[in-house]
């Protein structure tokens, strides 16, 4: 069925801090508490969310969209006028070149500005 059913004395349900928070039930001698595998994930998801590990590897990921953003915008990598597997490959491996000359460039120039990699900090 996809949940965790936990059973407490009733007493010791009602001592509890967080019984405000919690969705139990209460009968005669027990409480019982269902809690779905889904919203256990959950929680853990946003506890990971909301930890630096994830902000480091959030700013890594932005920074790795935006090649092929660029990729499409600036160097038309859609619109290829090639066909064939082969052509296709050279056609993209040459834009790809020609990004890694111009930054190259850049970089000679002292003109760019790159972030540092918070890994590698």
């Amino acid at each position: 069925s996809q949940q965790f059913h936990v059973s407490f004395e009733r007493d010791q349900c009602a001592n509890c801090p967080n019984k405000d928070r919690c969705k139990a039930k209460i009968h005669k001698r027990v409480s019982n508490v269902t809690v779905s595998i889904k919203s256990h994930e959950r929680v853990k998801q946003q506890r990971f969310m909301e930890s630096e590990e994830f902000r480091n590897l959030f700013k890594i990921r932005n920074g790795v969209e935006t090649l092929p953003s660029l990729l499409r915008r600036q160097y038309h990598a859609d619109r290829m006028p090639v066909r064939g597997l082969i052509r296709g490959r050279f056609f993209f491996g040459c834009k790809i070149g020609a990004l890694n000359f111009k930054k190259l460039f850049t970089y000679r120039k002292g003109l760019g500005h790159y972030a540092q990699n918070p890994v590698l900090e």
